[in-house]
């Protein structure tokens, strides 16, 4: 695993933007000043010394001096936007929580809600704390997918995210790098 020192001095992070650039050269490929990472699944990542980094994961650490203990969550769910006020570490059922549109396997499209193989109608169907929970079959889509959204309104709450934030450590921010070095 890359080291604090190594990534800093290799690579450059502006935390306004959440654009990666190569600060030195590590191969044909990279620029002095070229931004950094190519795109996979949504995400962007680099291979530093044979190894793969996940961007957002890098950004963070260049910026607190700190691995993330969970996942990197994009909060606007843009998994391009690598901005640090779009960046939180944070549980995966918190980051779970942050969906903001269906799989692409969905039968409906629509986050919760599921066509019915045995059953004429929708099951509206939400995850809190690691089980399932039925809302109910409805007559359309869109009647399960309202139900969907008033459920997760009222059970994924901020305040799990602010119950959270009291219990963790917070990041060093002691270091801050200029988009211009």
């Amino acid at each position: 695993m890359i080291d604090l020192e190594s990534a800093r001095r290799t690579l450059s992070y502006d935390l306004e933007t959440g654009q990666v650039r190569w600060k030195t050269r590590t191969g044909q490929r990279s620029k002095i000043g070229a931004l950094v990472g190519s795109s996979h699944d949504g995400y962007l990542r680099v291979k530093l010394d044979g190894r793969l980094y996940m961007l957002h994961r890098l950004a963070w650490f260049i910026h607190t001096g700190e691995w993330p203990k969970y996942e990197i969550d994009h909060i606007n769910g843009d998994r391009r936007d690598n901005r640090m006020a779009n960046l939180r570490d944070v549980p995966k059922c918190i980051n779970q929580q942050n969906q903001h549109k269906a799989r692409a396997s969905s039968s409906t499209g629509l986050l919760g809600v599921s066509k019915c193989k045995h059953r004429d109608g929708f099951l509206a169907q939400i995850r809190v704390n690691r089980q399932t929970k039925s809302l109910g079959f409805f007559g359309t889509a869109e009647q399960a997918h309202a139900a969907y959204l008033a459920a997760k309104s009222k059970l994924h709450k901020e305040s799990d995210l602010a119950n959270y934030a009291l219990r963790k450590e917070s990041p060093r921010i002691d270091w801050l790098e200029s988009p211009n070095v």
